[in-house]
């Protein structure tokens, strides 16, 4: 027999991370940790929720943010469903996490330790 090869959630597409147990890495969504509970870690925004979404895709969940969609073809764009816009994800430079929200044409700072906050 075949040893059972580990299984990620559907909606990340994603495969084990060799050696790390929880740990996985997804084409488009990236790398993060799992936990039983449906809590993830993600590399670049931290602490989130994740649902997988009906239609397709997850909605993550943090306190100071809310909900957000995106999935496969969506990413790293992410839609904002307090404030109904539409955010980007740029990546990380010096210690920050920087989005760019569509509706005000605001950058901000993801703050991954304290949940997006805005200064």
């Amino acid at each position: 027999t075949l040893p059972q090869q580990e299984t990620g959630p559907a909606w990340a597409d994603a495969q084990a991370a060799a050696g790390a147990a929880n740990w996985w890495n997804s084409t488009w969504f990236g790398a993060f940790h799992l936990s039983p509970t449906g809590w993830l870690i993600h590399e670049k925004l931290g602490w989130l929720y994740a649902a997988p979404a009906s239609g397709g895709g997850v909605w993550l969940w943090r306190e100071e943010r809310g909900w957000l969609w995106t999935e496969r073809s969506a990413y790293p764009f992410l839609f904002e469903r307090n404030s109904g816009s539409w955010l980007y994800l740029f990546g990380t430079a010096e210690g920050q996490t920087l989005l760019y929200r569509y509706s005000d044409g605001l950058w901000f700072d993801w703050k991954p330790e304290t949940g997006g906050k805005q200064e």
